[in-house]
């Protein structure tokens, strides 16, 4: 059966609705139980394609306030609460219980005409990874990266029949991804199973890097 759980709503772009975020989440751990904050995944994103020399600085200022500022505050704000458990006694946490996991893209690494600021945000996502598992290492909290490519979801569903056939074309699988293609990697990088993984980018597109020049 699930156990008990409450969704709390929050734009990731804005520094105060984070705190506020993370502050009443653990308000409501508190009330069923007395748990902690063991795992973060950084999933939020927009994106709105355009050549650089057309695009908004509207659209710049919020594709990377929400896909890359908007983890750097969740980090920030989760891991501070995270190292705090660690130092209290009452609560009994096993090293591999402690995980973040960022969601990027393979356009952070490829780029991709089009997509100059998503693939902007999506490559700072790499840094504030191997930063921040270098800094959270020493205290058992884990940091990792995935990567998806083209993937079944709202953002690629407007895409015209003509544009997915060509990506396809390109995809050493020959299909786009299921989102349970990726969940299913997040889920382990939260695992027990992966307590000695930290700092590493994985890649969950089909094959489409690997046959990119």
């Amino acid at each position: 059966c699930l156990a008990p759980h409450a969704a709390v709503v929050c734009d990731v772009s804005s520094e105060e609705a984070v705190v506020q975020c993370v502050n009443d989440s653990c308000a409501l751990f508190d009330d069923v139980g007395g748990g902690t904050l063991q795992v973060l995944i950084n999933a939020a994103g927009v994106v709105q394609n355009g050549l650089l020399a057309r695009t908004a600085g509207s659209v710049v200022e919020g594709t990377i306030r929400t896909n890359l500022v908007g983890p750097l505050y969740m980090c920030r704000e989760v891991s501070k609460r995270m190292l705090r458990a660690r130092h209290d006694s009452s609560l009994t946490l096993s090293r591999s219980e402690r995980s973040i996991v960022n969601i990027g893209s393979v356009v952070g690494a490829t780029g991709n005409a089009g997509q100059c600021i998503y693939s902007a945000s999506k490559a700072g996502l790499r840094g504030l990874t191997m930063s921040l598992a270098q800094e959270l290492g020493p205290r058992s909290i884990r940091v990792n990266l995935v990567e998806p490519g083209f993937i079944d979801t709202d953002m690629t569903a407007n895409l015209s029949d003509a544009r997915r056939e060509d990506i396809v074309k390109g995809i050493a699988l020959g299909r786009f991804g299921a989102p349970e293609d990726v969940a299913s990697l997040v889920k382990f990088l939260c695992s027990k199973e992966a307590s000695y993984i930290t700092g590493q980018t994985f890649t969950v597109d089909g094959g489409l890097s690997g046959g990119l020049s």
